[in-house]
């Protein structure tokens, strides 16, 4: 069978499978083997018509609506990725000195801020910002003292 996954009204790149899997509470799984004409990654899904349509624009255009909701939607993810990857500064159990906890909860809220930041601009001109470690530098020796000192002190 030939299976499409449709998330928030997109379609993903079609795969082979033997079964339909199990929606999940953001996806829905179809089985497109008899469906004409095939959709393809980017058609979009009407749940109500149960339909598809191909997307309005080219992806080549960055001023077409299409290109514009796929970058948004991939400026998204990376912003996800991003804050998933400095979850562990917030935590209370954390290492980071005050100051470094305190850049760091500001460049998450800079990556939670941007599509309310760049709403009215194309989204191929958005700018990430910058790190806190990318900013901050010490060498392994000052990090590994001062987790030391950190341990032993608590003790």
């Amino acid at each position: 069978m030939k299976i499409i996954e449709v998330n928030g009204g997109y379609c993903r790149k079609p795969f082979e499978c033997d079964f339909v899997p199990r929606p999940t509470y953001s996806s829905l799984f179809l089985d497109i083997t008899n469906a004409t004409p095939q959709p393809d990654e980017f058609w979009r899904y009407d749940y109500q018509t149960k339909q598809f349509f191909a997307p309005d624009g080219d992806i080549n255009d960055i001023n077409s609506e299409y290109s514009i909701r796929v970058k948004w939607n991939d400026i998204r993810n990376q912003r996800s990725i991003f804050l998933i990857e400095s979850d562990w500064t917030q935590l209370p159990d954390c290492a980071l000195p005050a100051k470094e906890k305190k850049a760091w909860k500001e460049y998450r809220q800079e990556l939670r801020d941007l599509p309310q930041k760049y709403a009215n601009i194309n989204p191929m001109f958005v700018v990430f910002p910058v790190r806190p470690s990318h900013i901050i530098k010490r060498t392994f020796m000052q990090r590994l003292i001062f987790v030391v000192n950190k341990v032993f002190r608590n003790k």
